[in-house]
């Protein structure tokens, strides 16, 4: 999360234009996270891109990526991923696709240090009954990309990428 003041973030930020289109494969993705010092989980990271993989993007578009956070949607107490899901839903923004978020994750080159910024997304089961959502951070000097469990609550004040398409 950011330190920004309450009244700073309760308003969607946008934070880049993505294309995604251009890489259609988790390799690729892979290769272009590591080729910019991206540190990859390989546990449950592998299984989320494995399942995403038949719905990457094969067209050029556009995304505009926003951070959003609890409290922009009202939510003033500590709210359920799939609550806070549907609050943006009906603010306007979408869920993203993973390939939006692996963009986004080669491009932000830079992340505050101990950043977490969760992608609000379609949450994938990668073992029986654990299903997860992806993570963008940057520790210990190096940009991630994670995996976060489906949390029952969260903090009002916890950064997610959320999307809405151009045009």
């Amino acid at each position: 999360m950011l330190t920004q003041s309450r009244s700073q973030i309760e308003r969607p930020l946008h934070v880049a234009t993505v294309w995604v289109g251009e890489l259609t494969t988790a390799a690729a993705y892979k290769s272009a996270m590591r080729k910019a010092g991206c540190v990859i989980n390989p546990d449950h990271v592998e299984t989320v891109l494995s399942s995403a993989e038949p719905g990457f993007l094969q067209e050029r578009t556009a995304i505009d990526l926003y951070r959003i956070c609890g409290w922009a949607v009202g939510a003033t107490a500590p709210t359920g991923d799939l609550e806070l899901f549907t609050r943006f839903t009906a603010a306007g923004f979408e869920l993203c696709p993973v390939d939006a978020a692996l963009a986004y994750r080669v491009d932000y080159r830079k992340q505050p240090v101990d950043e977490c910024l969760l992608v609000a997304m379609t949450m994938f089961e990668v073992t029986k009954g654990a299903r997860v959502i992806l993570d963008i951070t940057h520790l210990n000097g190096k940009p991630r990309l994670d995996v976060r469990l489906l949390a029952q609550t969260r903090a009002p004040d916890q950064d997610y990428l959320v999307m809405k398409r151009q045009g």
